[in-house]
């Protein structure tokens, strides 16, 4: 290897070895703050059992969000590094994720009835989760956007600001809201549904910050859609895979134990959290090097 191909190779290491140190905050701090946010629920929510039902709910919402997102973020990547014209492949993956989730959004909303009896999960729950699911895949291409361009800092930050929203609304919901006779009656009184609540509201911040490339000019071109679409597939089914094995278990025990299942779920929930260190470093290697 020459000199300057040497310089270039050490260079492009270095980044990587950066990129992936930033993804590595954004992705630590949000889990330690997860694992803070256990005692919370396992205090102030009624009874396990409640924290049960949230563990189910979540599970279902990390399988739907590989299902709304079909791959395209993986897919951004692949053409917007080799396209010269980005708004095209830009404008072509925001278009395809907007019709599709404005599609599941009316048909969810009008099929809400039927997914609470589905699931046995209250329509109130769902209304805020099915809001939670819109705002997060219509973040993913804006997200990508970011680290497309290398903007790991902002990326980072945003994502660990979402967080401390998240956390910081559940606390306020859970705790101290409560304590205040005027708001403790207008609030719901289904702390779970407070919740949901505090996490559709930093979603929909989240959004509200990201939400530029939505406004500003591109194009959809059908043939790179087709394309990005067939890339996308197989990145959907390993998804996919990847989001039951990691998050089916909980549903799966609540449909085979007989007694006390959702109960039994919120207490194998806070101790399987316990060990979510386990994946941080290989999700902020992957956040790194996709955009690589």
């Amino acid at each position: 290897m020459s000199g300057n191909n040497y310089k270039v190779f050490l260079s492009a290491i270095n980044r990587l070895f950066k990129h992936t140190f930033v993804y590595g905050l954004a992705t630590v701090l949000p889990r330690l703050l997860t694992v803070l946010l256990t005692p919370l629920l396992t205090n102030y929510l009624p009874n396990s059992e409640d924290f049960g039902e949230v563990s189910i709910i979540f599970s279902w919402i990390i399988i739907f969000n590989v299902l709304l997102t079909y791959g395209t973020e993986t897919a951004f990547f692949r053409y917007f590094t080799e396209t010269e014209d980005k708004s095209k492949v830009l404008g072509t993956a925001i278009g395809t994720l907007l019709g599709t989730t404005l599609l599941f959004m009316i048909v969810s909303y009008l099929s809400l009835d039927h997914i609470a009896s589905w699931t046995d999960k209250s329509a109130n729950y769902w209304r805020w989760v099915i809001g939670v699911l819109a705002f997060d895949t219509l973040a993913v291409v804006p997200f990508a956007y970011m680290r497309a361009q290398g903007k790991a800092v902002k990326y980072a930050v945003i994502k660990m600001i979402n967080v401390i929203i998240s956390v910081g609304c559940s606390a306020l919901f859970l705790i101290w809201l409560q304590d205040i006779p005027g708001l403790r009656d207008w609030l719901p009184s289904d702390k779970i549904e407070l919740y949901f609540i505090a996490f559709f509201g930093a979603s929909a911040l989240t959004f509200l910050v990201i939400c530029k490339p939505y406004f500003s000019k591109w194009k959809f071109d059908v043939l790179l859609w087709k394309r990005m679409l067939r890339y996308g597939f197989p990145i959907l089914i390993a998804g996919l895979a990847f989001a039951i094995n990691e998050t089916f278990d909980k549903i799966l025990l609540e449909w085979l134990l007989i007694d006390n299942a959702t109960d039994q779920v919120g207490i194998y929930t806070a101790c399987y959290r316990l060990a979510v260190g386990m994946t941080l470093f290989s999700t902020a290697f992957k956040l790194g090097v996709e955009p690589f």
